[in-house]
Parts: C-alpha cells; structure tokens; sequence
C-alpha cells in the first residue's frame, strides 16, 4: 500500500468512471521500477515521463488505480496537477 494517496485518487480508486483515463504521478521503491511499469502497461496504461526522485507519470485507466496501488513497493500515487506562482516572483 502506497504510503500517499491524494483524495482525488482515492475517489477516483473508489468509485471508477467507465472509460476514463487519468494521468497521476506514482512514485515507487526502486526495487519495484519494472513490475510496476509492467503492470501500467498490462492495464492499458502508458509511461508518459521518467521523473526524478524515483516518480513516473502515467496515462491509465481509472479502472487500474487499484492494481497500482496494491503493488509492494509503490510509495505515493497522485494526481498531475498543476501548480500554479501566486507569489508574483515575491518570495
């Protein structure tokens, strides 16, 4: 189990929509790299970007959160978003 699951994840594990797809933001325990890029691909998902610190970001159905976040070794799975500077360069 994840040890970080944000809500939106968490509603969209708990409640799938049929045909819906999601990008998150997974990161995982080394060991874990290519089970879990396996996985991803074998639930119809794809690899969208090799992120630092040990994170992908993935295109998958809303239906394969839940494989995801049951395998060993996967630390946090999130959504992608996006953050947006409202210091206006003050900070």
């Amino acid at each position: 189990m994840p040890l970080y699951v944000d809500r939106d994840t968490q509603d969209m594990r708990d409640d799938p929509e049929r045909d819906a797809a999601v990008e998150l933001l997974i990161g995982f325990d080394e060991g874990a790299s290519e089970l879990l890029k396996q996985i991803i691909r074998d639930e119809g998902g794809e690899i969208v970007e090799e992120l630092p610190f040990q994170t992908i970001k993935v295109a998958l159905p809303q239906s394969a959160i839940e494989a995801v976040c049951t395998l060993d070794g996967v630390e946090s799975v999130e959504t992608d978003a996006k953050l947006e500077d409202l210091s206006g360069g003050d900070f």
